[in-house]
């Protein structure tokens, strides 16, 4: 009986170890961030953010972040017509080379790449090249906006990196993540998100009713009239559509002069978010609005905002 109990523990002790073992593998993944070229340079740093972010709560990964190390530059460098001819061989030869990468006995090579197609809708590949085996993954979706890419990424990632790793993320750290999310999609909802929101600048609040209208009320006294949708992503995920609705109103973009404001007016397209639930009471996403680049000439402009319920 004490042989089988010692026996019993060996074999328990071997298994924990080897458990152990595997759940602390790591692997550094260099993040060389986006290469686009007809994607606006604030959108590509706010997708670069949202990514890196969810690479950082993958617990077998530790991301080593490349955006700065020239990868972009040499993309861009490029004529269009040597774009069209990239492939996956011939993107992988435009990271530059560094002693850290090399070092790296267990390194993932990770970037995006976002195209824009003739009929305005969106490709995004993601890329993997695990350095030690030089197996090369991707994986390529077509979504209707850019913005839909952003709710997707959470799903191609771990799936692209997870090939290229060999091994699929554990079921146990999952949970845990899962675990860790205050809010489901399931309570995204017209009613769910109903009440009293603030967070966003020049904003004193943000009503948002269950007959799916709402205001927005601004510091200087302006009121936009808006409405509230919930949109489903085709994995599922459910995002807040909130859109300006009426005319209008050189006083819904406080931060640009009103005459540069109104010169623009015919072009201007509705003010609108999407957001997705990030937390209890919190919203997280994006506006489409309008701004002013380098030179002072004003034009669509993508910002990322965060709204908090107050009542």
């Amino acid at each position: 009986m004490f042989l089988t109990k010692k026996i019993r523990s060996f074999i328990f002790l071997f298994f924990a170890c080897a458990v152990s073992a595997f759940c602390q593998e790591q692997f550094d993944v260099f993040y060389y961030g986006i290469l686009a070229d007809s994607v606006q340079t604030n959108q590509i740093n706010i997708s670069q953010d949202l990514i890196a972010a969810q690479i950082r709560a993958i617990p077998e990964l530790n991301i080593i972040d490349y955006r700065n190390s020239g990868l972009r530059e040499n993309f861009l460098a490029l004529s269009d017509s040597e774009i069209k001819k990239l492939n996956e061989d011939s993107l992988f030869k435009l990271v530059p080379e560094n002693d850290k990468l090399k070092s790296s006995s267990k390194a993932i090579i990770f970037f995006t790449k976002i195209d824009k197609t003739e009929d305005e809708t969106w490709i995004c590949t993601y890329y993997a090249k695990n350095t030690e085996t030089n197996k090369v993954t991707s994986v390529s979706k077509n979504f209707e906006t850019f913005y839909k890419i952003l709710a997707d990424a959470k799903n191609s990632i771990g799936e692209v990196i997870s090939s290229s790793c060999g091994t699929e993320l554990t079921q146990g750290q999952t949970q845990a993540r899962a675990a860790r999310e205050p809010i489901s999609d399931v309570a995204m909802t017209v009613e769910g998100v109903s009440g009293t929101w603030t967070g966003e600048k020049n904003v004193t609040k943000i009503i948002l009713m269950r007959s799916g209208r709402g205001f927005v009320i601004f510091s200087n006294g302006a009121s936009m009239n808006i409405t509230v949708e919930i949109e489903k992503t085709p994995n599922d995920h459910m995002m807040l559509k909130v859109k300006q609705q009426g005319n209008f109103n050189a006083s819904f973009y406080p931060d640009i002069p009103r005459q540069k404001v109104l010169a623009y007016a015919d072009n201007a397209a509705p003010i609108e978010w999407t957001f997705m639930l990030t937390g209890s009471g919190t919203l997280s996403g994006f506006k489409n609005t309008l701004g002013l680049d380098d030179s002072e000439s004003i034009g669509p402009k993508s910002e990322r905002v965060e709204w908090k319920k107050i009542n």
